[in-house]
């Protein structure tokens, strides 16, 4: 995963209220139709647990389309 100042950044992410991270997802489905939820596992003050993004139970889903022309993520910025 890449910071905003493009370096990478490892796994686990540690995070505090000073210090919040954002994680973004940069899927690239090509001619496939995906669905997908996320789940994060934390730890907080000792206390472990786990979140399910999945968009009140329907989950998320991207389409690709063959023909669209396709631009590498430099481009993009």
């Amino acid at each position: 995963m890449a910071s905003d100042s493009g370096e990478l950044v490892d796994f686990p992410l540690k995070v505090s209220d000073s210090d919040p991270e954002e994680l973004v997802l940069l899927l690239a489905p090509g001619e496939r139709d995906i669905r997908f939820s996320v789940a994060v596992k934390w730890v907080a003050d000792g206390e472990s647990g786990s979140t399910v993004l999945d968009n009140d139970g329907r989950g998320y889903r991207v389409m690709g389309k063959p023909d669209l022309p396709t631009y590498a993520r430099k481009d993009l910025y």
